[in-house]
């Protein structure tokens, strides 16, 4: 739910290749009557790119219920998982601190790319032992994405998109060109036809805006590289084409309001000024 509502609007606007990312689930040796049980304090959704991560685990005795300390002679591994189903670690737990938990500093040099990860832990002892298994989100941000921002964030990305609408159906609404009669000459200067032009840079604004945003959006919070780079790149020959065209719009404004202030004294002069002006 956190990341559907987001990942819908992003879809309906360009792509319908964003898809929402299902809750991971633990999986652990829960089904054997006897063993360990492995559980993790801390919940391990989502980890920030290129930053060290403390693993820490509890170990159970699954039949009793009683706490299997480091001291004890168990011992524990994790293995890891890339985005690309790549091994890229595995290494001993070794005693807290605490003498309680089990854990492993893993360096941030295994979390370079954002993506979905997965790993397993285990531990055993000469007689018994037992497992647990998961995946996680490795992302820019490193923070799920929980429903209320999902809601914040589609609640502005549309509202956006609504203005963005309402900017371009002003836009036709306008008149184009100075008021004529039906044989084509010049009745009065209308100076809406300028408004049309500063709605036309303000629609280019919005979809600046709303490039900009999908692009963070899918990066930091989707995951979705491939879409944020498409996003990205639109924003940056957006970005680089709009001091020309700004440039171009005065210069265009600046034109017609000359032509207009001619044909202006022309018309209160009598001089009938027709098509083409």
């Amino acid at each position: 739910m956190r990341k559907i509502l987001l990942s819908v609007v992003l879809v309906l606007f360009i792509v319908s290749f964003a898809s929402a990312v299902s809750p991971f689930k633990q999986q652990g040796g829960t089904d054997f009557t006897e063993g360990y049980i492995i559980e993790i304090p801390q919940s391990l959704d989502n980890i920030k790119v290129n930053t060290d991560y403390n693993f820490h685990i509890h170990v159970f005795n699954l039949t009793t219920g009683f706490g299997i300390r480091p001291s004890n002679p168990v011992s524990c591994i994790i293995h890891m998982y890339n985005d690309v189903g790549s091994h890229i670690l595995q290494d001993n737990l070794e005693a807290d601190s605490n003498a309680v938990d089990f854990k492993l500093t893993i360096d941030k040099g295994n979390f370079t790319t954002s993506g979905t990860y997965s790993y397993i832990a285990q531990c055993n002892s000469s007689r018994t032992g037992g497992f647990i298994a998961s995946s996680f989100i490795v992302s820019n941000e490193g923070e799920v994405l929980e429903t209320p921002h999902s809601i914040i964030y589609s609640t502005l990305f549309l509202a956006l998109i609504f203005l963005l609408i309402t900017v371009v159906i002003g836009i036709f609404l306008l008149p184009s060109e100075n008021d004529k009669g039906d044989d084509g000459m010049i009745l009065n200067i209308n100076n809406l036809k300028y408004l049309r032009i500063v709605l036309g840079f303000v629609s280019w604004g919005l979809l600046m805006a709303i490039m900009f945003i999908s692009s963070n959006l899918a990066f930091n919070f989707l995951n979705a590289g491939l879409m944020a780079n498409v996003f990205w790149a639109i924003y940056r020959v957006m970005m680089i084409l709009t001091l020309p065209i700004v440039v171009v719009m005065f210069i265009w404004i600046f034109v017609k309001i000359f032509q207009d202030s001619e044909t202006k004294r022309m018309i209160e002069r009598g001089i009938p000024v027709g098509k083409g002006v």
